[in-house]
């Protein structure tokens, strides 16, 4: 299992990041992770069956991604991904900050 820091420590990182494949369908990728953050094309795709669920979900947004599309449904969200694909690259920076003030997200930025 990945690690992470959170709060000042190592902890085991519970959930997994599901990566489409080239030509996947976001549409019927399988969905049977118990903690499972989807990228935003599979939250639009699936979104009513994954709010349906009792399961907590996370949506992962990268760097070319706003959080516009999310907007409405940041309630939903145990955790919000942002992807870093360059040290350099400070778009989900920027994304985080949206979230943070404009939209006002209060759970968990990664």
């Amino acid at each position: 299992m990945p690690s992470l820091i959170k709060n000042g420590r190592i902890v085991d990182d519970a959930w997994r990041v599901l990566k489409l494949t080239e030509g996947e369908d976001a549409a019927s990728v399988s969905l049977d992770e118990e903690k499972l953050l989807v990228p935003l094309s599979v939250w639009l795709a699936r979104k009513d069956g994954l709010i349906s669920s009792t399961r907590p979900v996370g949506v992962w947004l990268d760097s070319n991604e706003g959080p516009e599309p999310i907007a409405d449904d940041l309630g939903h969200f145990a955790v919000i991904a942002l992807n870093f694909p360059k040290f350099a690259d400070g778009r989900s920076y920027s994304t985080a900050r949206l979230l943070r003030e404009r939209f006002g997200y209060t759970g968990e930025l990664r």
